[in-house]
């Protein structure tokens, strides 16, 4: 970024107005003073949204949106993207099937048992048959709570709000409405230890006339972490290392106890597509409305522009700090996707966020910042790092991780950025 440069929240009239009202000292319009400032680049670090705001110009919109969650994923899985030896959808192939059409490929369940009056059971019908597992995934970690520094007039809160949509169609339809399957969201804890819980944080059944035979439906199941602590999530309060050592997500399809497939021709599962309600949902799911925000929010700022911040001295601006979690990977490429196609002075700012590699460059077996690079490709690549511990140990165990971390960034951007954090300890 070079030298005359600074990290400060730029403070709009309008976009911070709600703040303002609480505290206008604190709050104060402080264009003018960096106006006559030595400042020739800011990164404006805005994170306010007041969601009660009809006009919705109390909103920092690239900061916001790139806060979203969103992903799909795909019935049979894949090999790219976020999928890794962890990361992955477990298919019951004693069960299940794979078919392929011009639509795509989907997980069919597979007609081997006997059902109530088909006749002579065959060899793998059973008296009383459980429930079956026929497919779950992806075992991926989400953040319960937003990172929205001033998130005002949220029904919620900072709990973030999910919708998991199952994408669903039987074979044939069935001579009266019936049980087709269970859907499930389930909070997978593994301890040091390695013992293994989950927590079903959301079911439901799925009847056969929700459902159709010449088309896939959505079925949506929301969900949220609200019960579970802060401390099992690494953005809330950081996993306790001494007691937890992975915690993930999971959505799952069943054949309840005693439903037989036979009965509606099949059941088809083709992706589950996630996303949080709040801003995915209400606002970043069609690119032309992350446009019309954009477009609005590039506006406000030029109105009535103090000393011409916005135009000439604001160069960057500061998106979700550090997104732990691959459902916000997407959020910030479609985001940044649109922002390239808007008009100056907006378009000129460039997005930026630091991301954390994790303290070896891997999570849920895949390389972060190497992901990051793949599917973002951001404009500008950016991420931070531990260099200096009070332990010479540490610090030479972090120096010689780190340079396989400048390695891996500089494969996507020969210009990243950089930023280097020490640790040590306090002296009484």
């Amino acid at each position: 970024m070079g030298f005359n440069s600074i990290f400060q929240t730029v403070i709009h009239d309008d976009i911070y107005a709600p703040l303002r009202n609480l505290d206008p000292v604190k709050w104060k319009d402080n264009r003018d003073s960096l106006a006559g400032s030595t400042f020739g680049n800011i990164m404006a670090l805005n994170s306010v949204w007041n969601v009660a705001d009809p006009t919705e110009k109390q909103a920092d919109w690239l900061n916001i949106l790139s806060q979203g969650v969103y992903n799909v994923w795909e019935a049979e899985g894949g090999s790219d993207g976020f999928y890794s030896n962890i990361i992955k959808m477990r298919r019951n192939n004693t069960y299940t099937t794979l078919e392929s059409d011009a639509g795509g490929i989907y997980v069919k369940s597979k007609d081997i048992s006997w059902s109530p009056g088909a006749g002579i059971p065959d060899s793998n019908y059973q008296e009383g048959r459980v429930e079956i597992e026929l497919l779950e995934g992806p075992f991926v970690y989400q953040d319960r709570d937003y990172k929205i520094t001033y998130l005002l007039g949220s029904p919620n809160g900072a709990l973030i709000q999910y919708l998991a949509n199952f994408k669903l169609k039987i074979g044939a339809r069935p001579d009266s409405n019936m049980t087709v399957c269970s859907l499930r969201v389930n909070l997978n804890i593994t301890d040091t230890v390695g013992r293994k819980y989950t927590v079903v944080v959301a079911n439901r059944e799925v009847k056969s006339d929700e459902l159709s035979d010449e088309f896939f439906t959505l079925i949506e199941m929301p969900y949220n972490f609200g019960l579970i602590s802060r401390s099992y999530f690494i953005e809330s309060g950081k996993i306790d290392p001494k007691t937890i050592s992975a915690v993930n997500t999971s959505y799952e399809v069943v054949l309840p106890e005693n439903i037989y497939s036979t009965d509606f021709g099949e059941l088809y599962i083709d992706n589950i597509e996630v996303m949080d309600e709040l801003i995915w949902y209400n606002h970043g799911r069609n690119p032309a409305n992350i446009s019309r925000l954009l477009n609005n929010y590039n506006t406000t700022w030029q109105n009535a522009d103090n000393g011409n911040v916005y135009r000439d001295k604001i160069k960057y601006f500061y998106t979700m700090d550090e997104p732990h979690s691959f459902d916000h990977f997407l959020p910030y490429k479609i985001v940044e996707d649109v922002h390239s196609t808007l008009t100056n002075p907006l378009k000129d700012k460039v997005m930026l966020t630091k991301m954390y590699p994790e303290w070896n460059g891997e999570k849920e077996g895949l390389n972060v910042l190497d992901t990051w690079g793949k599917v973002v490709k951001p404009k500008k690549f950016m991420f931070w790092y531990y260099t200096i511990f009070n332990e010479d140990f540490d610090t030479q165990l972090m120096q010689h991780q780190l340079r396989d971390r400048l390695i891996e960034a500089v494969k996507h951007d020969r210009d990243f950025y950089f930023t280097a954090q020490p640790g040590g300890i306090k002296v009484k």
